[in-house]
């Protein structure tokens, strides 16, 4: 099944559904409740029409994107490394910045021994640290 064919039942379902209503003349009540054998059996044949062209839609539309997204997906997560390791580094961040939703800030990490002095002699004020 091609994706014309499935947009072909889709067609076919639809006028499988509308021709009952739109020539209700062709198809007299015959039943005790009022209904038409031809017309319900079209109604139900519309509705497995539609079915068959959602099935067919799904299976050469839908899937294919589907698996292309799940391999670029997987791509970037492979990229970026593991779960672990993101969960980690933004833990890290929020240690290094007391404050959540404000990103790192690294004037708030000590400095220690020569790398603090080079610092301090870079920046004299000290809210640049």
């Amino acid at each position: 099944m091609t994706t014309i064919d499935s947009y072909l039942f889709l067609a076919l379902g639809t006028i499988m559904q509308a021709v009952p209503a739109l020539a209700p003349q062709y198809f007299p009540p015959t039943g005790i409740v009022g209904s038409n054998g031809s017309e319900l059996w079209l109604e139900f044949m519309g509705w497995v029409n539609y079915l068959v062209a959602a099935a067919g839609i799904a299976h050469l539309q839908l899937l294919p994107g589907w698996r292309q997204f799940a391999q670029w997906a997987e791509a970037s997560w492979t990229e970026i490394g593991s779960l672990e390791q993101v969960l980690s580094s933004l833990d890290l961040l929020a240690q290094l910045d007391g404050e959540p939703g404000r990103g790192a800030s690294l004037s708030r990490v000590p400095l220690s021994g020569s790398l603090n002095e080079d610092r301090q002699s870079q920046y004299p004020n000290p809210e640049c640290l």
